[in-house]
């Protein structure tokens, strides 16, 4: 199956959003069980260039799994408290080759999780807790009448960041992306809708002042509102419209009028609006290309009731751009056909520009500094393994040895190895326990040393040439069929493999 959008220029960025609803359960689904749970396959099938999810429901102990995708930078946020709720992602394509179009347009300059600004920066160098209000240096600025949309409660404000909702990424073409899961009040509570009010009003507040700034902005995500009747199939069933004629403008308005806060605040913030105000600056990119005269247009459906057969859902799932980048839109669509989540994805083929300017990129020739956000530096998804952990163990030491403040030198703390394993590993813990008092290493070695074991059994002429004419790489079967047996495949990632494949002697 291919993605039946196609990109009409290779200028062009193709983003697209998602709501996952559970990344682990999105590969369960086709075209995406075929992919063996890799995001860069998945990213390759939709040739985007920004990707966003949301619902990702992960966890630090796996974040590893979704933060570390060749040929992307990632960003993700997962909530401070609830485990395996909310998380979103950002994904945006490295370009390396200054020849490339969207060199200039997709540099990386800076990166915020949030929408209020209190969160602390990660891995700050100057030791000190900073929040990005308080870092220039990692910020992207625009707090100005933050505060002031929820009467400057502090409190409320910090609450509204502690469920891994949203994060911002500045890209060098002067354009700030966001990817965002708004709070949906699926209970029709008055604190729910308090709660989604606060954060609709700070985030459209943010928006506001990123364009005041001179930024683009597009805003992706599910923003959990239906806009206008014809994105509600309960909306079209219930709302009373004489017979024999069909929908008019006065229709919409007096839907909008009728209806909840938090929707009267979305119209407003719009554009193509029937009810837009004076603070609209946002497009609805797939209704401006698609057209008020396209009905059901809907982005998720009760999977329950099981709608989707008959499409009988919503529509809350959106790319919002500035107006400014009206002229720059060249495609945008649902896409029902995927499968994946009771959500569907949407996308938008948008012609950015770099900075008039063209410093996007500095003197030096090289890309701005990977912003401290990004996965591999946020959750330290570094090379270090559980060897070196045990390693440690074996001097007594934690895995983070302290400093005292005498002398300045690390001090171990004794520890229990009970603690690194689950409960009910006796067995395991006993011949750990066993292998440390004797002073030998446990039976493992880091992958790299055995590469070089497995491939010391070759002489280096017998290593053969993938089809790139480089060295093949030495792989074990995982299959039914074949296990632990050896082949030699291309070293190239999936995306770029020329498909070599030789069985290894034994």
């Amino acid at each position: 199956m291919e993605f039946c959008h196609k990109k009409n220029s290779p200028g062009d960025v193709r983003l697209v959003t998602f709501n996952v609803n559970g990344i682990k359960t999105f590969f369960q689904y086709h075209p995406f069980n075929k992919m063996h749970n890799s995001l860069e396959l998945v990213f390759d099938f939709f040739n985007a260039d920004i990707i966003t999810f949301q619902e990702l429901k992960t966890s630090k102990d796996i974040i590893y799994k979704w933060g570390k995708i060749n040929g992307y930078h990632s960003f993700i946020t997962i909530p401070k408290s609830k485990r395996g709720y909310s998380g979103v992602g950002c994904w945006i394509k490295k370009i390396t080759d200054v020849k490339n179009p969207l060199y200039n347009i997709l540099q990386v300059v800076k990166a915020e999780e949030g929408i209020t600004g209190y969160l602390n920066v990660p891995n700050n160098s100057s030791g000190s807790a900073k929040t990005y209000r308080q870092d220039p240096s990692s910020s992207l600025g625009g707090y100005e009448k933050i505060d002031d949309a929820i009467f400057g409660d502090i409190d409320t404000l910090l609450k509204l960041d502690q469920e891994g909702r949203c994060v911002m990424i500045e890209l060098s073409c002067n354009t700030i992306i966001i990817s965002c899961y708004c709070p949906a009040n699926s209970m029709r509570t008055e604190v729910g809708e308090s709660f989604r009010m606060n954060f609709l009003k700070v985030l459209f507040q943010r928006i506001r002042n990123f364009y005041t700034m001179g930024k683009n902005v597009i805003l992706m995500g599910d923003i959990n509102v239906a806009r206008d009747i014809i994105d509600s199939a309960e909306s079209m069933d219930t709302f009373i419209i004489p017979k024999n004629r069909g929908l008019n403008e006065n229709d919409f308005i007096n839907y909008i009028n009728k209806t909840t806060p938090s929707r009267k605040l979305f119209n407003s913030q719009l554009i193509d609006s029937k009810l837009p105000s004076e603070n609209s600056i946002l497009l609805d990119s797939t209704r401006y290309i698609q057209g008020y005269q396209r009905l059901k247009m809907y982005t998720v459906w009760n999977t329950i009731l099981n709608t989707r057969p008959i499409n009988y859902g919503t529509r809350l799932d959106y790319i919002l751009v500035t107006k400014n980048l009206r002229d720059d839109l060249q495609n945008a669509d649902i896409c029902p056909e995927i499968l994946g989540s009771d959500h569907c994805p949407v996308f938008a083929d948008i012609a950015l520009k770099p900075k008039p300017d063209c410093n996007s990129v500095p003197d030096n020739g090289l890309p701005p500094q990977t912003p401290k956000l990004e996965c591999k530096y946020y959750y330290k998804l570094g090379t270090s393994d559980i060897t070196t952990m045990f390693s440690k163990l074996q001097r007594g030491t934690t895995p983070t040895a302290s400093k005292t403040k005498s002398n300045s030198k690390k001090v171990g703390k004794p520890i229990r190895i009970d603690g690194f394993f689950k409960t009910g590993k006796t067995k395991s813990i006993a011949n750990i326990h066993k292998l440390i008092k004797t002073n030998k290493n446990p039976p493992m070695m880091p992958r790299e040393t055995l590469k070089q074991q497995q491939l010391g059994m070759f002489d280096k002429n017998d290593i053969p040439l993938c089809k790139h004419g480089e060295k093949a790489t030495l792989k074990t079967s995982k299959t039914d069929k074949n296990p632990g047996k050896k082949f030699w495949a291309c070293s190239q990632p999936p995306n770029a493999s020329c498909g070599y494949f030789q069985w290894a002697p034994t």
